[in-house]
């Protein structure tokens, strides 16, 4: 791997482009080798003290997600792909802190040569999610029992609370706004065999719930439509604030305890 400085919002998502020193390792190669994988989810598991695997693979892919944010950030905001080819990348779980080492920060060869600005971003949203999301997914509900239509949901959250945060960037021109618009647009718009293989139907929700925001009311709370299972950790109130299986009262109560750390 290249020992290359890259740029601050790689890291922010957990990305780097720098062979991984320390924690636990999965190459993605593996990803479908069960004596790789089974030790890489039970590091995870055992860390957060998850009573159950199900528990760990819905947390598990929820903390992948946002690498996957972290791929498209690159791209939305700077036209800059990342190869998460499976062969180039590595899964570390380090310090609480799942990150992404990638191979090459160069631009994908099978970009190169593609002419025109939406045939580039359709087949990297193809690649990213055909060669990336869908295995993952898969492998993650195999070995953990999770349900796929919760991690289905947790990516979905994902995309939503991204684009939301993204568009409120104050910094944003209004050409930029635009494009951001335009990409979640063919991102949440387009199912095809070569982004979803073996999937017969669209996975991912693209309409929630929000809830009014009694300590912040210009900030409505987006819901999500599944619960992570982030409950289930050892501990007292364990709810996320967004969690669809609370009341009102309880969701300002987890609002006011989050944001005031």
């Amino acid at each position: 791997m290249h020992n290359v400085t890259y740029p601050a919002w790689a890291a922010r998502y957990g990305i780097s482009f720098t062979e991984p020193e320390a924690g636990t390792v999965l190459a993605l190669r593996d990803l479908m080798n069960d004596d790789a994988f089974f030790p890489f989810i039970h590091s995870f598991a055992d860390d957060l003290s998850a009573p159950a695997l199900q528990v760990a693979g819905s947390l598990f892919f929820k903390r992948y997600c946002l690498i996957i944010a972290g791929a498209l950030h690159g791209y939305i905001h700077c036209r800059k792909a990342i190869d998460l080819s499976p062969e180039l990348v590595k899964l570390v779980w380090n310090d609480n802190a799942l990150r992404l080492a990638a191979a090459r920060a160069e631009e994908p060869s099978w970009l190169g040569g593609l002419q025109g600005d939406e045939r580039r971003r359709t087949v990297y949203f193809d690649r990213l999610i055909a060669d990336q999301v869908c295995p993952m997914l898969r492998r993650v509900v195999e070995l953990t029992r999770a349900g796929e239509d919760t991690l289905w949901a947790t990516l979905s959250y994902s995309l939503a609370y991204w684009k939301n945060e993204w568009l409120h960037n104050d910094a944003l021109t209004e050409a930029d706004r635009g494009r951001i618009e335009d990409d979640f647009a063919e991102l949440l718009g387009t199912f095809s065999q070569e982004r979803y293989p073996g999937l017969d139907r669209f996975p991912l929700i693209t309409d929630f719930r929000q809830a009014d925001n009694t300590l912040d009311p210009e900030k409505p709370i987006l819901i999500r439509a599944k619960c992570c299972l982030f409950y289930c950790l050892p501990g007292k109130d364990r709810h996320c604030y967004t969690c669809p299986r609370i009341t009102e009262e309880m969701r300002m109560k987890r609002y006011s305890e989050v944001h005031a750390k």
